[in-house]
Formats: structure tokens, C-alpha cells, sequence
């Protein structure tokens, strides 16, 4: 059960806190209280699930601050002792008054597209993509059962080193070198590559597929189904990257919903 297992969330089938339970850090107050709640299985379940969509949200539009966390989570575990319900934690983390208040779904999908992933982030950005991954092409865990990826830039950090990415994307930025920086530095110019495969480090340039010096070359051979379809576009531009940003808001409110039911 829950409290004999080494893992302290037990039976209950549960993403980013089951995964990573010997590291979640400041957080991990609130999700020993719910584990040692009495609430049932299916209760814990689904505050477990809100909590996520709020720590995942928040991460990728807001982090929370260590300052934050540590005078939010104690009152967080306070409120669960008194009512360990879903229904009160949801009310609690979206509460407008709640300092670090949840993210609901218009305000990621006007925000991601201009906020550029935080730096401190970079290890729940890989569990994002897993799960979307997961979630679109379940089928890899079975065709690579021993796949692991990385997360890579499409258009590359050091653009203005590669006169083809310097001289597209600055043009359609109308010279605006620092919107350029922002845009790439967004979740949509990001992908998940096999392990090995490497594009935004090395600096290649988009085109042409049939080179072994283009990204799109290397894209078709990243074994991910979302990256092989980036490899068929034939630019990869700021208008592309902000579309891709919108498709994949989409898809995290679906995978962290609002409301778990």
C-alpha cells in the first residue's frame, strides 16, 4: 500500500512525483500529505493530477521562486490537514488570492508563445516532451523499449553564426535581433531527438533535406514522430515556431487539464 511502499505514493499511478519521488524537493510536504491523507485511492489520484497540472503550468509560464514555495507550500499542507478533498485543493490553487495561483488554459495558450523557457527548468521540459511523446506514439515504447532522448533547439542558439538563419530570421524580425533570441528560446522550438542526434548544437542549417549538413536531414532520422513531420516543412521560421507553440499549448491542457474528472 501507499505508506509500506518505498515509493510513498504507492499504488497510486501517478506521473512527474511518482517518477522523480526521491527528488521533488520543495514540494514534497504537499504530496507526503496527500499520500498519508485518508482519502481514498481514486481522491489522491486526482489531487495528485491537479497538483501537476499546476506545478507543470506554472512552470512553463511563471516558475515559482524558492522564496514562494516556501511560504506557499506550509500553508498548501496546512489547508490539506484540515480537508484533504480534490475539491478543496482545486478551490485552494485557484484561488486568485493563492500567490502562486494556477494557470488556466486562455492564459497559457496568449502566453507561450512569448515566454522563453527558464533555464531551471530544463528537466521538467524533458518530462514534458516524454509525456507528449507518450501521449501521441505510445507505439515507441514497444519499437524502442530502450530509446531515450534529448531535448534540441530546431533553429539554433547561435543563430547569427549561420549566415542562412542570420539573414532569414532577422528579416522576417524586421532587425529585431532580441525578438529573434525570445521566439527561440520558446517550448516551440524545442524537440525530442534519439539520443545522439544533435541539430541546434552543431548549427546546421534547415535546408537541404538530402544533406547530412541540414537539421531537417538529421530530423527525419530522430526515430519521434513529431520531429521526423517538423523534417517535411520546408523553412522553419518565427511564423512556424509561434504555430508550433500554439499546437503544443493545446496538447499540454490536454495531458494537464483544468479540471481532473
Amino acid at each position: 500500500g501507499i505508506e509500506d511502499s518505498p515509493n510513498p505514493l504507492g499504488d497510486v499511478d501517478f506521473g512527474y512525483f511518482k517518477e522523480h519521488h526521491k527528488n521533488i524537493g520543495v514540494l514534497s510536504p504537499i504530496v507526503f500529505v496527500i499520500a498519508d491523507s485518508d482519502a481514498t485511492n481514486n481522491e489522491k489520484q486526482r489531487m495528485l493530477e491537479l497538483l501537476e497540472s499546476w506545478f507543470i503550468r506554472r512552470n512553463l509560464i511563471d516558475p515559482i521562486s524558492t522564496a514562494a514555495y516556501s511560504k506557499e507550500v506550509p500553508l498548501v499542507c496546512e489547508s490539506l490537514h484540515r480537508n484533504p478533498t480534490y475539491r478543496h485543493l482545486n478551490d485552494y490553487l485557484k484561488d486568485p488570492k493563492f500567490g502562486s495561483k494556477f494557470i488556466f488554459n486562455d492564459e497559457l495558450a496568449t502566453k507561450l508563445p512569448n515566454t522563453p523557457i527558464h533555464t531551471g527548468t530544463a528537466g521538467i521540459i524533458r518530462y514534458v516532451f516524454k509525456r507528449i511523446v507518450n501521449h501521441q506514439t505510445p507505439h515507441l515504447k514497444t519499437e524502442y523499449p530502450n530509446l531515450k532522448f534529448e531535448i534540441d533547439h530546431l533553429a539554433p542558439t547561435k543563430w547569427q553564426k549561420v549566415s542562412s538563419w542570420n539573414n532569414d530570421l532577422v528579416v522576417e524580425a524586421n532587425n529585431d535581433s532580441s525578438l529573434v533570441d525570445a521566439k527561440i528560446k520558446t517550448i516551440g522550438n524545442l524537440t525530442p531527438l534519439a539520443k545522439g542526434i544533435n541539430i541546434g548544437k552543431s548549427n546546421l542549417p534547415w535546408n537541404p533535406i538530402d544533406s547530412k549538413r541540414s537539421a531537417r536531414y538529421w530530423l527525419a532520422k530522430s526515430k519521434v514522430d513529431m520531429s521526423i513531420k517538423l523534417a517535411e516543412k520546408e523553412q522553419w521560421t518565427i511564423a512556424e515556431i509561434d504555430a508550433r507553440t500554439r499546437e503544443l499549448a493545446k496538447i499540454i491542457c490536454d495531458i494537464w487539464p483544468e479540471d481532473i474528472e
